[in-house]
């Protein structure tokens, strides 16, 4: 069985182009733009507490992990998200972490400035972090929306990381996701979602700066 995803790996690593091509670098001007999409998909995605759902409750507070990444008051110009972070964190976690979510009344609820990391390389790993361990944690019952998000936050986290730190954040993440299984996910209109599968994200890796992401829930996409 695992011979056999290896060998649907190989074919679509060959055919589909990887995760980051897609989502091309969006201009400074658009920034603004990117900044309000995230705003408005906090204000309406639904709420759920733990004890009602704890599987929509563990995506909500990974998109709220995630929209932190955003969050631009009280910091300096210099630690500000760029315009390809902020495309990267709307197109490709907060969307599919909302539309996890279904749409509700009240929104999201804001980070809390105390609480919220310094800036957003610690921000997007403390939501890989977060997002890794609650995919690891339910398994096959992760919905799709859920591993594009955790891919994106991943190759984010790895991609924002200082360099001395790249090769000790990608083994933690390696580890917490060690015992999940082999296997590819088509999500709806959406990626193919490869999860442990070397092959797939030994390309992947090369094509980005994580050099042994092969435990990362990378994504080719077909879109």
């Amino acid at each position: 069985m695992l011979e056999a995803l290896h060998g649907i790996a190989r074919s679509l690593t060959a055919h589909i182009p990887g995760r980051e091509t897609v989502t091309p670098a969006t201009p400074a001007a658009d920034l603004g733009s990117l900044l309000a999409e995230a705003s408005q998909l906090q204000g309406t995605a639904r709420v759920t507490r733990s004890g009602d759902d704890p599987v929509a409750a563990g995506i909500a507070e990974a998109f709220v992990k995630a929209y932190r990444i955003l969050e631009t008051s009280d910091r300096s110009v210099s630690s500000a998200v760029s315009p390809t972070t902020a495309a990267r964190v709307v197109n490709s976690v907060l969307r599919p972490l909302a539309a996890a979510l279904g749409p509700g009344e009240g929104g999201m609820p804001a980070a809390e400035a105390e609480t919220a990391p310094a800036g957003p390389a610690e921000a997007a790993w403390d939501a890989a972090l977060f997002a890794t361990g609650l995919r690891a944690r339910l398994a096959a019952a992760a919905p799709p929306e859920l591993l594009e998000a955790t891919a994106a936050l991943q190759q984010l986290a790895c991609q924002l990381a200082p360099a001395g730190q790249r090769a000790s954040r990608i083994a933690e993440l390696a580890a917490v996701q060690a015992g999940l299984p082999a296997g590819i996910m088509v999500a709806e209109n959406g990626p193919y979602l490869a999860t442990n599968v070397p092959p797939c994200a030994a390309i992947w890796a090369s094509r980005s700066r994580c050099r042994r992401s092969s435990r990362c829930a990378g994504a080719a996409s077909r879109r």
